[in-house]
């Protein structure tokens, strides 16, 4: 076995002068860490690490087969997402590419969810099933990739436990809508092994995987944009494509070889970040800096370095969503935290010629944070456990092989070494599985939230939508008008406060509350269509109509408003209209077994009773429940016999 720092690990054109004349550290013997081959051959030992790896992730996390989705991103991603449907047809797959859903471009993950559709149509288990298999896949790939570098079979273990186990991993893994996540970390990690196949033998093909598996990742989640950079750090340790010492003048040109390496990878890295943004800047996703300056956002940014620090020793009361303090933060601690940070990399950095793991491994978590700090905000939230997933792989590799050296250095600290690792792993995977066990259903997870942080709009937000989905509109109305209270223009709450009173038959006041989120978003359509169904409600179909018409100006294809402006059209007898507004409907939603009545209600009318037919017939294979569709086949049959 290969230990740290052994200059055999080096291949010939990772050191092409001969100039690595003597290891970064001495190595000793490992025989405090492993069990003897021996006794156990090599293959066994891994296949034991592996399997331990696999149990551990199924026993923390194969408890969510039986947890629901959350109203937290869930219904638009996934159980309310109509084009999941389309599956993985051609137009499936153009739709995958061409959507954002909540302010986001992930094609690659958007299809995993597509192939989830067709395997468990909207059976929350399947999906829960799928992030536990990605995470178990990364958790061996990590531990295949690092030995696979390193040659260190303890090092890479223990690594991969960590990642494996740490409960602010659980957001990942247990929230369906971080789907993401898992899916960009399975390609993050295929690209930095193809990257390090590729070092051990330069040539184009390895090079093409490199590229193709980074695009992959950046389709999957645009937080990859820091691969690149991370595959500059790995250069350094473990892949050792440096000479010692490191600073020198033939490293100079070295490093301008390797960063001219890896120039097609930074142009994937620049066009996916500019259709990012603007993907966010379009959806409102963005902060302006007049309504967060720079400053506040920069001592944002330290105090998350600080939180996920804390949390990553001790991950204690987390939560879904941490509101951004804005310029509310105490300055003295903001400080006190940057000195930190700058003097654990100034400290790293100057180790980089003994131990280059310290630095490459705190430069990664440091590094791949950077998207997601807050210095371009995205959202309301002022960090969020789910951004340490790929992080705290640097993060780990830079603790564990910090120890494994100071063992080499010092055999009579193996043993206290081992111990620590392993009540360190236990007491993460037993917090893990607690934490894992909130994301039960909604009610669990922000009733949780709103015992540590008390007035929590998402938590009222998430369990307003609950309720109302449980039929429980009381419940669902205290939640919204708890939002109101303090922010009488909330989006969200408004949405859902005028249907609410829409399902209650409380028509005037669900009209009313959605003439005044007009008057704050008039760009938005769902508080069009939303007026337009209760005006027609009550009776007056002109305005009906015309907030339907201001809705299609928004979005002319929008399935709901097409359909539900049909009927006012087959009301009034236009029947030609009527068809072709059903027709577009259908098309962006062909699976609703109401629209699809409608659209027979007007063939008949039309004269086109065979047609008519059909439409039932597919309403009722749709939702065989549906009675619309069995009385018009009943009432064409009758017709008949007449």
């Amino acid at each position: 076995m290969f230990h740290v720092g052994d200059p055999t690990m080096l291949h010939p054109l990772n050191d092409p002068k001969g100039l690595h004349s003597s290891p970064i550290i001495v190595p000793v013997s490992e025989s405090q860490f492993r069990i003897k081959s021996s006794t156990i051959p090599v293959m066994r030992i891994r296949l034991l690490a592996g399997i331990i790896l696999v149990a551990a992730c199924v026993l923390i996390y194969g408890q969510t087969r039986a947890y629901d989705f959350v109203h937290f991103d869930d219904p638009e991603h996934v159980s309310e997402n109509r084009h999941l449907q389309l599956g993985l047809s051609a137009e499936g797959i153009r739709s995958a590419f061409s959507n954002t859903y909540v302010g986001n471009r992930a094609p690659i993950t958007w299809l995993t969810y597509h192939v989830d559709y067709i395997l468990y149509g909207y059976d929350p288990a399947g999906y829960h099933l799928s992030n536990v298999a990605f995470h178990t896949a990364n958790s061996l790939l990590l531990f295949a990739l690092l030995l696979y570098m390193t040659g260190a079979f303890w090092p890479a273990f223990l690594t991969a436990l960590l990642f494996a186990v740490h409960p602010l991993h659980v957001e990942s893994v247990a929230w369906i809508s971080e789907r993401k996540d898992v899916v960009c970390a399975f390609f993050w990690l295929c690209t930095v092994w193809a990257y390090a196949w590729y070092t051990r033998k330069p040539m184009v093909y390895r090079y093409n995987t490199v590229v193709i598996c980074l695009v992959l990742a950046l389709l999957s989640k645009p937080m990859a944009v820091t691969l690149p950079c991370v595959l500059l750090l790995l250069d350094v340790w473990p892949l050792n494509r440096y000479a010692a010492p490191l600073v020198s003048r033939e490293n100079s040109k070295m490093a301008l070889r390797l960063m001219a390496e890896k120039i097609p990878l930074f142009g994937a890295v620049i066009i996916i970040s500019a259709l990012t943004f603007t993907t966010q800047e379009s959806t409102g996703a963005v902060s302006s800096t007049e309504g967060l300056p720079l400053f506040w956002r920069l001592a944002n940014s330290v105090a998350g370095y600080a939180a996920y620090l804390k949390s990553s020793i001790w991950p204690v009361d987390l939560l879904p969503y941490y509101p951004h303090p804005g310029d509310s933060l105490y300055l003295p601690a903001v400080a006190i935290w940057a000195v930190l940070l700058l003097s654990i990399t100034a400290v790293f950095l100057w180790q980089i010629n003994k131990r280059p793991w310290l630095a490459v491994g705190w430069l990664w978590f440091l590094g791949t944070l950077v998207p997601v700090i807050g210095i371009v905000q995205v959202g309301g939230q002022a960090y969020a456990d789910r951004y340490t997933y790929i992080p705290h792989i640097g993060l780990f590799m830079a603790v564990v092989w910090g120890i494994h050296g100071l063992v080499q250095s010092r055999p009579a600290l193996a043993r206290g070494s081992i111990a620590a690792a392993l009540i360190a792993s236990t007491v993460f995977s037993v917090m893990a599985w607690h934490q894992t066990a909130l994301w039960r259903n909604t009610e669990t997870l922000f009733q949780y939230t709103l015992e540590k942080s008390p007035g929590s709009p998402v938590a009222h937000t998430a369990l307003a939508s609950y309720y109302k989905e449980q039929g429980d509109n009381a419940a669902a109305l205290f939640h919204v008008d708890t939002i109101l209270k303090d922010s009488p223009l909330h989006r969200i709450a408004l949405t859902l406060k005028g249907i609410l009173h829409f399902e209650a038959g409380e028509y005037e006041s669900a009209a009313a509350a959605n003439r005044k989120a007009l008057t704050q978003y008039p760009d938005k359509l769902q508080f069009h269509t939303n007026l337009g169904n209760a005006l027609a409600a009550l009776g007056k179909m002109n305005e009906a109509e015309a907030a339907y018409i201001e809705a299609l100006k928004i979005d002319p294809n929008h399935p709901e408003t097409l359909s539900n402006l049909s009927v006012i059209l087959i009301q009034n007898k236009q029947f030609e209209a009527a068809r072709e507004t059903l027709v577009r409907s259908l098309k962006g939603n062909p699976n609703n077994a109401a629209t699809n009545t409608n659209l027979a209600v007007v063939e008949l009318s039309l004269g086109n009773k065979a047609a008519a037919i059909d439409l039932c017939q597919r309403a009722l294979e749709l939702d065989p429940e549906f009675d619309q569709a069995r009385r018009l086949l009943s009432y064409i049959a009758s017709q008949e016999e007449n």
